[in-house]
């Protein structure tokens, strides 16, 4: 189904767009018209089979070409966070072709099996917010295809009973527990990064670091506040958890009574803390007013504007900042709960804390949990300070940091040294 409708496009105008509906939810939006007349006959034009849009010959393209040209086209209609996400969805489908082929996929050749297949890979490497983000970004190029006459009919609107299948039946991505050394490597990665592109390092740098030194949920990272942060005493309190329920977000209590505890701020946690603070005391007269309007309760976890930022985009962001470590040659596939599990197996293994004692400091509400982090039964272990044990642990991964964020560092300024020289 399509509609004409008027769409406010960022804080400048209205414009008209063409409208796209996939299953009822919007799936594509057009570049819009400041004129009403254009975009009724835009509509009318619509309904009768014709596209009145710039037409290309799509014969002989490749699938990700073709979506790299629909982005082109629709530049302008969108928030650059969203052109930011479809380029990495675009990497993704790109990184599928190469993986499952071997060679280019013409537009043609999408049929069932190769979403199917898609889906299924997305599921196997992703986890399920950022598999349905990008296989939703694939249905809607093809939808845009059909719609154009560039292939005979959407692959994907058969896919409806697939999908849910494969969705239910394909195995979870196991987690990957990091030692200190690769956990550090990742945060020096994202740090060395994080000053060119703020989405997604910035934000995988700052929840991957407060995660792996605190053992915190997603939620929980999401739901902490300034005012939870006491750094005279230096005690991090864990009172709140961020859900999602049919997309709306509520802050609520811990599912279980272990989930409100107190964390000790460590040296290398006690930087982090002050960064994200001090990122909530802006000093321009407009930022400040921003500030209160989006953010009255001062979340550290925020965009670039102080909204609160939702729990799938800082997931995606963890998952794409590992995507380009695994590219860059040193890597490998990370979802933001593998901090969590990276904590726990250093705390257990490295610093030999009891398994009560881990459970207590990941908030669980029973040690049998915890096993199954460490895919281990509880064994004697020589019994520490959790305060001793967190601390060497940011310590190690500190250390390993620092030499991965010098190593990008010098690897970064080579690079543009060498571009520099081209010209």
């Amino acid at each position: 189904m399509a509609i004409v409708r008027k769409k406010k496009n960022g804080v400048e105008h209205g414009n008209y767009y063409l409208v796209i509906y996939i299953g009822g939810k919007q799936k594509w939006i057009s570049t819009g018209t400041d004129d009403k007349c254009e975009a009724a006959e835009f509509y009318s034009r619509y309904r009768q089979g014709n596209i009145p849009a710039d037409r290309f010959d799509a014969t002989g393209m490749t699938i990700v070409d073709y979506a790299r040209h629909c982005l082109g086209e629709d530049t302008a209609s969108v928030r650059p966070s969203t052109s930011v996400n479809n380029d990495y969805a675009v990497a993704c489908l790109q990184k599928y072709c190469d993986t499952a082929y071997g060679c280019p996929v013409m537009l043609i050749s999408a049929d069932e099996d190769f979403c199917v297949r898609y889906f299924i890979w997305l599921s196997e490497n992703y986890s399920f917010t950022t598999a349905a983000s990008r296989f939703g970004f694939l249905k809607t190029i093809l939808a845009k295809a059909a719609l154009r006459g560039d292939i005979p009919f959407n692959p994907c609107e058969k896919l409806k009973q697939k999908t849910v299948t494969v969705s239910v039946n394909s195995p979870n991505r196991s987690a990957t527990a990091l030692d200190a050394r690769r956990a550090g490597e990742f945060l020096g990665f994202c740090r060395a990064h994080m000053s060119n592109k703020i989405w997604p390092f910035w934000y995988a740098y700052y929840a991957w670091a407060t995660a792996v030194y605190t053992g915190m949920k997603r939620g929980e990272l999401l739901a902490l506040t300034v005012s939870d942060v006491d750094m005279i005493n230096r005690i991090l309190h864990i009172r709140h958890n961020i859900t999602l329920s049919e997309g709306i977000r509520y802050d609520g209590e811990p599912k279980a009574d272990s989930g409100v505890r107190d964390l000790y701020i460590n040296t290398s946690l006690d930087i982090i803390l002050n960064d994200l603070i001090t990122r909530l005391n802006p000093k321009e007269f407009n930022r400040i007013s921003l500030l209160h309007k989006n953010n009255p309760r001062r979340y550290l976890f925020c965009t670039e504007n102080y909204s609160p930022i939702s729990p799938h985009c800082l997931s995606m962001c963890v998952e794409e900042a590992a995507d380009a470590w695994a590219s860059d040659g040193g890597g490998c596939t990370l979802r933001l709960h593998d901090a969590r599990h990276t904590c726990a197996s250093i705390l257990y293994n490295d610093e030999k804390l009891p398994l009560d004692t881990v459970s207590a400091f990941l908030g669980h509400k029973n040690t049998k949990t915890t096993e199954i982090y460490l895919n281990k039964l509880a064994k004697a272990a020589v019994s520490k300070r959790i305060i001793t044990a967190t601390a060497n642990l940011a310590s190690a991964i500190g250390t390993s940091a620092r030499k991965s964020f010098a190593g990008q560092q010098r690897s970064i300024n080579n690079l543009n040294g060498k571009n520099k020289s081209d010209y």
